[in-house]
């Protein structure tokens, strides 16, 4: 970051993006029930914030993505989660946190990677999204 503008510029997205995700996590917006399992659409922003901003802002939204997940798993409103909670609660805390950790930070890393070699960031997009 090379002035005082782009750090607000960084921080402004990576926060816009944060409540976006507790917004659809909290409204149910993102959540779509199949069975005992819950499909979600919140690593749509995850995903954006990773190629706009970077693998540290990926790996930081995935972090709240996680903690959402495991505050589920704790409460029990999720049925997989919690059951994997009863069993482990610290393999449930790294599936949860861990991994969509994970998945934001690579995202970026990724989408880094194939701009390189993409200059028109056409197949980065389609890539990493």
């Amino acid at each position: 970051m090379k002035n005082s503008n782009d750090k607000v510029r960084y921080l402004t997205e990576v926060a816009l993006l944060i409540a976006i995700i507790l917004v659809m996590k909290l409204t149910g917006l993102a959540s779509i029930p199949v069975g005992p399992l819950v499909m979600t659409f919140t690593m749509i922003p995850i995903a954006i914030g990773a190629m706009l901003s970077g693998p540290l802002a990926g790996a930081v939204l995935g972090m709240v993505f996680g903690f959402t997940s495991f505050y589920d798993a704790v409460t029990g409103a999720s049925l997989m989660t919690g059951a994997f909670f009863q069993l482990s609660p610290v393999s449930t805390f790294i599936l949860c946190v861990g991994t969509r950790t994970l998945v934001g930070a690579l995202t970026g890393w990724i989408f880094r990677g194939l701009k390189k070699i993409d200059k028109t960031d056409t197949v980065c997009y389609f890539a990493t999204g």
